[in-house]
């Protein structure tokens, strides 16, 4: 179990050495430093964040938790494990870390689903399509009806055609 620190609870000492967790990268050793936004302008008050740096850049009011660390000289090279509460998640646009509470954790097969479903939705089945004789209710693919229909006049429209002239049939913002 790690023994990380909420950056909202307690922050580290200037230029102290510590591990820092951040979302979206992972874990870093490097130093902190308080910050103020507005140093060297006259009659502002200050604002004071946070600053973690490191020799591969530094994070701004971005982390979430730290630690304390080794000296560079006593360091192993070793990393410590991500926060408790957090988990990978990885994917062909995004990888890095999210909150367990914030995470949806599915299936392979509900993955494939999903799949099918953002090709349903490329498709224009989801687009808010009109219909062309109602004029502000919409039209939805329903398979029994062979196409997409509207639920007030009933009407039903040839997929192939709302799929090649979406255009034709996409709400318009008054």
């Amino acid at each position: 179990m790690s023994e990380w620190i909420s950056i909202i609870d307690e922050q580290p000492q200037k230029e102290q050495d510590v591990f820092y967790f951040f979302e979206m990268l992972g874990v870093y050793k490097g130093k902190y430093k308080p910050v103020n936004y507005y140093e060297g302008m006259e009659d502002v008050d200050p604002i004071y964040g946070d600053c973690f740096y490191s020799v591969k850049g530094f994070l701004t009011d971005d982390v979430t938790h730290w630690m304390p660390a080794p000296s560079d000289e006593e360091w192993d090279g070793n990393l410590p494990d991500v926060p408790d509460d957090y988990v990978e998640v990885t994917g062909t646009h995004f990888n890095g870390y999210t909150h367990r509470d914030n995470a949806i954790l599915v299936r392979k097969d509900e993955f494939e689903g999903m799949n099918e479903l953002r090709i349903y939705c490329r498709q224009g089945h989801l687009l808010g399509l009109s219909c062309p004789e109602c004029k502000i209710y919409h039209i939805y693919w329903e398979e029994d009806a062979g196409g997409y229909q509207c639920p007030e006049c009933e009407r039903v429209y040839d997929t192939k055609e709302v799929e090649d002239n979406p255009t034709k049939y996409r709400t318009k913002n008054k």
